[in-house]
């Protein structure tokens, strides 16, 4: 985006979507008199203040006619949607639809779903959304001639088992819940699948399926005669989903309750890592959960992937306190780094940066 008369007096200002609140004023500023401006997203501008800018540059390009047209109301309803002007997104997108040629397919389904999403009040409204969604990631709906294939995008697929989440809350028949609760489940396993350190897909599958677990969400006692060994509980596994009587891999599945509840508890060691062995043992119960006929062992298994799927997502997070001090004491120590990695930083391109002086 140029801005003036921009080779005169020449910056560059860079924007990343993480700009902070409190360099609001500073941001808009320095927008105002940046020669170039790259952004990495609309949430940059955002930021910066610069949306409305956003709008009146899209909506010209909307006017050219043309190509242009689709691509100009398409980014004018990213914006509004940035902005949560959803209604006017709406509108854009609808005329992106209908231009000619209309803008890709998959973007504009993905958009259409997240206004309908938001501005979903009852059941009609999450359908849209799930709908839009779905066309998505459907195998016959692929553009391979483009080289594309989204029925592997597994942001897609959270936002679908968060939306089917969403739609199960506002059903009233249980049973149509129940459905909508597994669809949730199953889809944010799909994410799992091309993505197994996913945060949300392994949060989303323990809110999911909390529901379908009956009794067994409550926290079981831990043993007291020590910690199952990694084989243990790779052994128990394989029972709970074995052809064996159900009675007994109900009672193994309670085992297995216990030991992940006390494997919970357990400090991590280098030597004995605690998520190899919790990767086998889901692996497994969730391959076998959705094809499970028994109505208990269904219910086991939701109750184990509940409660394994959340140990996962606390083994995968990020120590964001580690790594808070870790970042703070690095820009302390590198001035021209620390520089950089403000959310608006100015190049000036004469001179020696303020940073590097000593």
């Amino acid at each position: 985006v140029v801005y003036g008369d921009w080779l005169q007096d020449c910056r560059l200002l860079c924007a990343v979507g993480n700009t902070r609140r409190q360099f609001a004023e500073l941001d808009l500023q320095c927008f105002r008199r940046a020669g170039f401006v790259i952004v990495d997203s609309l949430h940059a501008i955002e930021e910066a203040g610069e949306l409305r800018q956003a709008e009146d540059a899209f909506g010209a390009v909307a006017a050219l006619g043309g190509p242009a047209t689709a691509h100009g109301y398409l980014n004018r309803a990213r914006v509004y949607v940035a902005d949560g002007r959803l209604d006017l997104a709406a509108a854009d997108l609808e005329r992106a639809r209908r231009a000619d040629p209309p803008a890709p397919w998959w973007t504009l389904s993905w958009f259409t779903g997240l206004v309908a999403q938001e501005n979903a009040t009852d059941a009609a409204g999450f359908d849209r959304a799930i709908a839009a969604f779905r066309a998505i990631v459907d195998p016959a709906n692929q553009p391979r001639e483009r080289g594309f294939d989204f029925s592997r995008d597994y942001v897609v697929w959270n936002q679908l088992g968060k939306t089917l989440y969403q739609r199960a809350q506002v059903e009233s028949n249980s049973a149509t819940r129940n459905q909508f609760l597994a669809e949730s489940g199953n889809a944010y396993l799909r994410a799992l699948a091309e993505d197994s350190e996913d945060l949300d897909a392994h949060y989303g599958i323990s809110q999911a399926l909390a529901d379908l677990a009956g009794t067994w969400i409550q926290p079981p006692v831990p043993p007291d005669d020590g910690c199952a060994t990694a084989e243990e509980l790779i052994r128990m596994a394989d029972t709970v989903i074995g052809k064996g009587d159900p009675d007994t891999r109900l009672a193994e599945a309670r085992l297995l309750a216990r030991a992940l509840a006390d494997w919970t508890r357990q400090v991590s060691k280098p030597t004995e890592p605690r998520l190899p062995p919790l990767r086998r043992v889901l692996s497994r119960i969730d391959a076998a959960w959705s094809s499970e006929t028994n109505p208990a062992l269904r219910e086991a298994m939701a109750g184990l992937m509940v409660q394994g799927h959340r140990l996962a997502h606390t083994l995968y997070k990020p120590d964001d306190l580690a790594r808070a001090r870790t970042t703070t004491a690095f820009r302390a120590k590198h001035p021209a780094a620390n520089a950089a990695a403000e959310a608006i930083v100015l190049y000036p391109t004469a001179g020696t940066p303020s940073w590097n002086k000593p």
